[in-house]
């Protein structure tokens, strides 16, 4: 045999092996898949049961939302009138059920009903609101009260002298406060801006009035 023939096939034979080893290598390299590893930070946490989501999303309840204040006691309130002319007293008492009125004056609020004896205007009673408007201008509207179980009566009523829409006076000073110290409850009936008439009702009962 020639020597440069025999050194042709040992070459080939070399690549051929190579060749077979490249092969195999790339086929262990394709089916080899490494397995992260587990850390703190590429775990994803479990998510949160039903249970646990309700009690982060739930809002309170309208009675939650309720102040923790009593609404069948009157507050009393005694102060010197600045131009010394004497004591204005005030008897206020809270209603036992809210108002809900639509934009813009929504959210609950709870009307005040407020006694007052003053030494320049006399003696006056009037319903105070937080937000909205008494359908009522200077002196041109009325109100209908009932006393306890009695049949409701009409009442003059007339808006605050600064025009406020808050405030409603209520006239007839002395037959109003004496259907209120016979009645455990008062209920008045207003008409409101764009709201319609709605009845407030009072715990009036317990009154101490001089």
């Amino acid at each position: 045999m020639d020597r440069g023939a025999g050194l042709t096939a040992k070459n080939r034979s070399k690549i051929w092996v190579l060749v077979a080893l490249a092969f195999l290598f790339l086929v262990i390299k394709a089916n080899y898949s490494p397995t992260a590893p587990t850390t703190e930070s590429s775990v994803a946490p479990p998510p949160p049961t039903k249970t646990e989501g309700a009690a982060v999303q739930n809002p309170p309840t309208p009675e939650q939302k309720k102040p923790n204040i009593e609404r069948t006691q009157w507050f009393y309130n005694t102060l010197e009138e600045k131009m010394g002319r004497g004591k204005i007293k005030t008897a206020t008492i809270i209603a036992t059920s809210s108002l809900q009125f639509g934009f813009p004056y929504q959210g609950e609020q709870w009307p005040h009903l407020v006694l007052r004896k003053h030494p320049k205007h006399g003696k006056d009673a009037y319903i105070t609101i937080d937000r909205g408007q008494f359908l009522c201008g200077y002196d041109d509207c009325s109100v209908y009260v009932r006393f306890g179980d009695k049949k409701p009566q009409k009442f003059s009523a007339s808006g605050a002298s600064d025009h406020s829409t808050t405030t409603l006076f209520i006239s007839d000073f002395g037959r109003f406060m004496k259907g209120i110290q016979k009645a455990d409850k008062t209920y008045i009936e207003a008409e409101f801006y764009n709201n319609g008439q709605r009845v407030m009702e009072f715990d009036t009962a317990g009154l101490k009035w001089e």
